[in-house]
């Protein structure tokens, strides 16, 4: 049982929509960067996460965050939180 002062700390993340499939799953693009193990530069690494969207729309281009959540269906085990524009 949780109270009102207990919390989850639930992962979050912050990407772009790249796709829209059916009227509940969006694919979502997660950007973040690294330094390379030998030479040093930062490079970019990419992963597109499928997100489950229950009552708010977004639309391919939007940057929206996401929350980890209990597993909906094989793939999509995070959820929609926030539209940032």
């Amino acid at each position: 049982m949780m109270t009102e002062t207990q919390s989850t700390h639930k992962k979050s993340l912050t990407g772009t929509v790249v796709n829209v499939v059916g009227e509940s799953t969006a694919s979502v693009k997660i950007v973040r960067k690294v330094k390379h193990p030998v030479y040093g530069k930062i490079v970019s690494r990419f992963k597109n996460y499928a997100v489950h969207m229950a009552d708010t729309k977004a639309k391919v281009g939007d940057k929206v965050v996401i929350v980890q959540s209990r597993p909906i269906s094989k793939t999509k085990t995070w959820l929609l939180a926030d539209i940032i524009n």
